[in-house]
């Protein structure tokens, strides 16, 4: 086998992908190629074995996992945790391995913790690059599901990552804290989110997703508080609560549309100069993420109307995705209406 070119083994591999044949006989070649030395080939084998579901080489894709992470040259600018990119460049054979081992029942929280302290530094322009975000992610997720730990150490760990500097590894173990349950874990989500300042918003979306998710519409009301700053934060809200598809996240979506209670009208819709134009596409966006008829209605009459927010109604109408029935009513209602403004939207988000 060694003396295979990368190229005939990658080949192989593909032919072997392609071929359907035996488990038990694809099982005995992916072995072969889980104990090679080149990453790309080792890579290919992982994301086969996953593939086809090969748990009988859990113990071989562990050694080669631990192999990759045992890597013995360290680059001289590497620090302390810091991973060798020369028998690894990009990290394309352990970020395969690692999802193999997740998806194939691996419960060693020992090597997955070791992959979710792993840096790996290639040089970019101007400086160096950590590549291992994917594999501190992957192995954030996978420890989740690692039952030898308690549910509180899994979240200890697991915060080790909240203030990760790649924000996609951020982002991942937010999503891993949620999927990891429990009054711990949404306490940890309310607790995030309260303490935004200095976040990219779409991490703290995260954290209001994951907490709807695991406490339902008796979050509804946490998550609507941060509607009213009408900032990214409060764009990410609303989002989350209209992927909720919920009658409570629905109403507290359009209580935002709604003059204020002492208005002597609160039958009209706020004025366009109420809201903030990117917040305004959010709001009717998460409106019609919720799905309900009275959200269609709502933003058809918006357009119908010819309000000021007929633009970010069309806007979310169409992020919506909605079918044919949807739209053969705002066709209807295009046909009514004389207003460049909002016949260059329709256009636009509505191509023919």
């Amino acid at each position: 086998m060694s003396k295979l070119s990368v190229e005939d083994q990658l080949a192989s591999i593909q032919k072997l992908r392609a071929s359907g044949g035996d488990e038990q006989d694809a099982a005995t070649k992916l072995k072969v190629y889980l104990q090679q030395k080149n990453n790309l080939v080792v890579a290919r084998a992982a994301d086969l074995a996953r593939d086809l579901d090969l748990r009988a080489l859990l113990p071989d894709l562990a050694a080669a996992f631990q192999r990759f992470l045992d890597s013995p040259e360290k680059s001289s600018s590497s620090t302390k945790n810091d991973t060798s990119a020369k028998s690894d460049p990009q990290c394309w054979a352990k970020n395969a391995l690692s999802k193999a081992l997740h998806h194939l029942g691996c419960e060693d929280a020992g090597l997955f913790l070791r992959g979710m302290h792993t840096h790996q530094f290639e040089p970019v322009w101007g400086g160096q690059s950590d590549v291992a975000g994917t594999l501190r992610a992957n192995c954030a997720h996978a420890l989740v599901d690692c039952h030898e730990l308690t549910h509180h150490a899994t979240l200890v760990h697991l915060l080790d990552l909240v203030a990760d500097k790649d924000k996609a590894v951020r982002a991942e173990v937010i999503r891993a804290i949620a999927a990891a349950g429990g009054d711990g874990a949404t306490l940890l989500l309310r607790l995030r989110a309260l303490t935004s300042a200095g976040e990219e918003p779409e991490i703290i979306g995260h954290c209001y997703a994951g907490v709807l998710a695991l406490e339902g519409v008796s979050a509804v009301p946490f998550i609507a508080r941060f509607l009213e700053d009408q900032n990214d934060y409060s764009a990410e809200a609303a989002l989350a609560l209209g992927e909720t598809r919920t009658p409570e996240a629905l109403e507290a979506l359009l209580a935002c549309l709604r003059p204020p209670a002492d208005s002597a009208d609160r039958r009209s819709l706020r004025p366009q100069s109420y809201l903030e134009p990117d917040f305004a596409v959010a709001l009717l966006t998460g409106i019609a993420l919720t799905r309900h008829a009275t959200a269609i209605d709502t933003l058809i009459e918006m357009v119908a109307t010819e309000s000021n927010y007929a633009e970010p109604a069309l806007e979310a109408l169409a992020t919506a995705n909605f079918g044919g029935e949807v739209k053969d009513r705002l066709t209807a209602v295009m046909a009514k209406i004389d207003n460049t403004r909002i016949d260059r939207t329709y256009q636009r988000v509505f191509p023919r």
